[in-house]
């Protein structure tokens, strides 16, 4: 038969994780989005939630979500093994974490479609498509729009890790509980960065920027604004602080990400020169009311 293995499907706890890490790397079904972190340290971490199918004693399939906020949580990583139903593990597993999460007070699920295999597998486990992210590029060469007015008292800062507590209030404050990144996520994204910015307006935290970099270019991974200062020119002023310093480094601003609904931020990409490169990835939900 081609799938011949049966799972049982179970929750990992933390000291038994390390079996998970096998299956990452001998099957070619996997999708990860750990953001800037890896498996094994991800995995460590008790506050995310595990669940694996066994087969006779070894890991063929896992599923595993984030740390939730406010109810919240998202599909970090899927995983099925050779001979392996895609579907009916997947459903396997979900009914199982589902179970867990809804335990714990989680209400939704989201997850970003990083491997087109795990498509129909997770719609017909009962997730949703509810938005789309795009990918927008930019010339390198392209030339930076003129300095919008920007608050007075304006200062931008490097982010070292003294200032993750303020980054964070930020993210809290610019973004849905879906779209935050956790303490984890923005301490590693630190170590990673090639430039990371705060904004600080009257001594108070306003917005921040991080930039990464891969091949020889850069990405905008993030660029948040508090809701009040939104649209004051607090964006735009990172955004020129930042490039300065990504050009002294030879890294070109190339590429950013966003929501196709966030009709904000695509208007002021626009501006910056960045133009819809017609590359998306399904963002889907379940819910567990």
């Amino acid at each position: 038969m081609l799938f011949s293995r049966s799972i049982e499907p179970r929750l990992v706890p933390v000291d038994a994780r390390h079996s998970v890490l096998p299956l990452l790397s001998g099957t070619q079904f996997v999708m990860t989005h750990l953001d800037w972190r890896a498996p094994e340290t991800w995995l460590a971490d008790p506050a995310v939630t595990v669940c694996a199918g066994y087969d006779n004693g070894e890991v063929v399939a896992v599923m595993a979500t984030s740390v939730p906020e406010e109810g919240v949580c998202w599909l970090r990583m899927l995983a099925v093994g050779r001979g392996v139903s895609l579907g009916r593990a997947t459903r396997q597993l979900w009914a199982c974490l589902a179970s867990r999460l809804q335990a714990e007070g989680v209400c939704e699920v989201y997850a970003v479609v990083l491997a087109e295999w795990a498509h129909y597998p997770l719609l017909e486990a009962g997730f949703r498509q509810v938005e789309e992210v795009i990918l927008l590029e930019r010339a390198p060469d392209a030339p930076l729009p003129p300095p919008a007015p920007r608050p007075e008292a304006l200062r931008m800062i490097p982010v070292d890790d003294r200032l993750l507590g303020m980054v964070r209030e930020v993210d809290r404050a610019a973004f849905a509980p879906c779209w935050r990144l956790d303490a984890g996520d923005l301490q590693a994204a630190r170590r990673q960065a090639a430039a990371f910015l705060l904004a600080e307006v009257a001594g108070k935290p306003a917005g921040y920027a991080l930039v990464t970099a891969m091949d020889g270019e850069a990405h905008l991974a993030r660029l948040a604004t508090i809701p009040a200062l939104q649209r004051c020119g607090v964006a735009s002023a990172l955004l020129h602080e930042a490039v300065p310093i990504l050009a002294t480094a030879g890294l070109p601003l190339t590429t950013v990400n966003t929501q196709r609904s966030n009709r904000a931020s695509r208007q002021l990409y626009a501006r910056w020169g960045f133009r819809e490169t017609g590359f998306w990835l399904p963002v889907l939900a379940a819910s567990l009311r």
